[in-house]
């Protein structure tokens, strides 16, 4: 086990590998009422949960910043604007009235910025990031480019202050959470999952969201395949053979009748659409061994660009 991180069984839970090829019972067909009410798309503009930080605290518990490496790096934050997800007519209305975009337009906004303050106070930086400021310079990131377009906006917090936005085209997408739909539409993004060959060492660089992201890019080079789908994604694991997340998302699996993703004690990244999932109830946290994992099984991958998407589990 690793020496420079504290592992905490926060849930003891007994996983009986409940998904079975032939049940797809846990997918949503999309007329529940409580999917209305929390799916961003073109047809819906409600509000969604921020990032809980009082909740979030826990992770102060496990990670001491007396073993934060020495080394630079920036805070970062990426936040997916879609123009559609203020609702029908929303974007054009404020362009009208000569008005900046709606908030609603970035996904999650809140619990972005909610994380970032949470990862300066954790690493201790004496940065000041107002959220007048930090939506403003996601505003202004796009005041140049095309705003009926989709976007990954990178938010880069530096130790003495300075924050910096860089944009990026990504592909549109109706629905931020149709990889909870059990009808898969040809255009909803279909993952094909690997399973890292080595178990990584965790610690406030897995568990916060910065640029220091070795762990991550060793494990795509060793996992991801150059002949491979377009889109990859590959499973971690700590040393005591628990599921963390993935690469680039969080991730749940279907164990003893339900989504279940992996807690923060085992060190995943403290995700906002994670946090999302877990406010709305439709993931639970619980550990999950390697040993567990099957063949073919789906999985659910998600952070703050694409959402949430299907996935299948590939084992070599």
């Amino acid at each position: 086990m690793t020496s420079n991180y504290a592992y905490s069984a926060l849930l003891n839970f007994t996983m009986d590998n409940a998904w079975t090829d032939n049940n797809d019972l846990y997918f949503l067909d999309g007329t529940e009422d409580f999917f209305k009410d929390w799916a961003p798309s073109s047809e819906n503009s409600n509000p969604v949960p921020a990032f809980k930080y009082e909740r979030s605290k826990e992770l102060s518990g496990f990670i001491s910043t007396e073993v934060i490496p020495d080394v630079a790096f920036e805070i970062l934050s990426t936040i997916r604007y879609e123009p559609t997800l203020a609702g029908p007519g929303a974007l054009q209305a404020a362009r009208d009235a000569g008005e900046d975009v709606p908030d609603a337009c970035f996904f999650l906004l809140p619990a972005h910025y909610q994380r970032l303050q949470y990862a300066i106070d954790f690493f201790n930086w004496d940065v000041e990031l107002p959220y007048d400021h930090f939506v403003g310079e996601l505003r202004a990131a796009l005041r140049v480019l095309d705003q009926s377009k989709s976007y990954k906006l990178r938010a880069l917090v530096s130790k003495n202050g300075e924050f910096t936005v860089e944009a990026t085209e990504v592909a549109p997408r109706k629905n931020l959470f149709s990889g909870l739909l059990r009808t898969q539409e040809a255009d909803y993004p279909q993952y094909t999952v690997y399973v890292d060959s080595e178990s990584i060492m965790v610690g406030p660089f897995t568990s916060f969201k910065t640029t220091n992201r070795a762990v991550y890019s060793k494990s795509r080079e060793r996992s991801l395949r150059a002949d491979g789908p377009e889109l990859q994604e590959v499973l971690l694991y700590n040393p005591r053979d628990e599921i963390t997340e993935g690469s680039i998302t969080n991730i749940a699996l279907f164990r003893d009748g339900g989504w279940k993703t992996p807690p923060l004690g085992v060190g995943c990244l403290c995700g906002v659409t994670r946090n999302h999932l877990l406010s709305t109830k439709i993931v639970q946290e619980a550990t999950i061994d390697r040993k567990s994992l099957q063949h073919g099984e789906p999985v659910l991958i998600f952070n703050g660009i694409i959402g949430v998407c299907r996935g299948t589990l590939v084992l070599e």
